[in-house]
């Protein structure tokens, strides 16, 4: 696609595949560290790394490296039984661990009452639009979101912002293998 618009570029030259990966990942790091340097500092945020390739662990171990004498932190999501799932994951860990760079955070479910000021901004956020709910029912749809989504802020969030597009109330719940696949 570069090439349709800028012809007149030089083609890559070819390289092994662990060259080639080489020049891609410092290419990056490259780039994260002056986009974040543009902007007087950043934080970078990685999710759901336990889905990620090794290629992508090497990577990032690379720009780890990289921004520890940035002012850049590097955040980086990973559900916590999967450490014990992906081999590459744990030693990946353990590379940061052994560096120094690595500083574990378990976040812990959100809680009924972190629940309930959750639907509160939401609701107070949502007041201008037909989807808000009565303040009655928010105790009932606090219930089914913990029942629904284990605390987890991201589902919650997307069971709530479903529930008020479509017009669903506490009383008429989604059923959770609904919730699920409106996810």
């Amino acid at each position: 696609e570069l090439r349709d618009l800028r012809p007149d570029l030089r083609l890559p030259p070819t390289l092994p595949v662990e060259q080639a990966q080489a020049r891609l990942f410092e290419a990056l790091t490259r780039l994260a560290v002056v986009l974040a340097q543009a902007q007087g500092g950043a934080f970078l945020v990685v999710d759901d790394l336990h889905d990620a390739d090794s290629e992508s662990f090497d990577w990032l171990l690379n720009l780890a490296h990289h921004l520890q004498n940035q002012r850049t932190p590097l955040a980086i999501a990973v559900a916590f039984d999967s450490t014990i799932e992906r081999p590459a994951l744990k030693n990946w860990i353990s590379n940061l661990q052994h560096d120094g760079t690595y500083r574990p955070l378990q976040l812990a479910p959100l809680s009924s009452q972190a629940l309930t000021t959750l639907v509160h901004t939401v609701q107070s956020v949502q007041s201008d639009k037909a989807g808000s709910l009565p303040t009655l029912q928010i105790p009932s749809l606090v219930q089914k979101l913990t029942e629904y989504s284990e605390g987890t802020p991201f589902i919650v969030l997307e069971l709530l912002r479903t529930w008020l597009d479509q017009g669903v109330s506490a009383h008429d719940p989604l059923t959770k293998s609904e919730a699920s696949v409106s996810l």
